[in-house]
């Protein structure tokens, strides 16, 4: 991204940039990886968390995550708009082919 700690993530069509900053990390495997990273914007919404293992996420890490977003809210009324915490699978979204991609600019 333009500021450091910033990223660029691509949401969908190329031009729609949004920045994101990691807010929290955690579970650090033997190679010193962390397990999840979560990221978020500057108003709290929308928020993501990208994990190695979806599973293993799942059985260890996703209670925790949870709690901090509610904590510090990024789950509150006001900046989700009354939605809740949606876990998804991305490996399904990326084998999808996106309208954009036929787009030309």
């Amino acid at each position: 991204g333009p500021e450091p700690g910033e990223m660029l993530y691509m949401t969908g069509h190329r031009s729609d940039n949004c920045p994101y900053f990691p807010v929290k990390m955690g579970g650090l495997n033997r190679q010193g990886e962390y397990e999840y990273i979560v990221f978020s914007q500057p108003l709290k919404y929308p928020s993501m968390v990208l994990a190695r293992d979806l599973n293993k996420f799942e059985q260890k890490y996703q209670q925790e995550v949870y709690k901090f977003l509610e904590k510090y809210g990024y789950l509150s009324p006001i900046t989700a708009l009354n939605t809740r915490l949606h876990f998804e699978n991305a490996t399904a979204c990326a084998q999808i082919s996106q309208p954009y991609d036929q787009m030309t600019p």
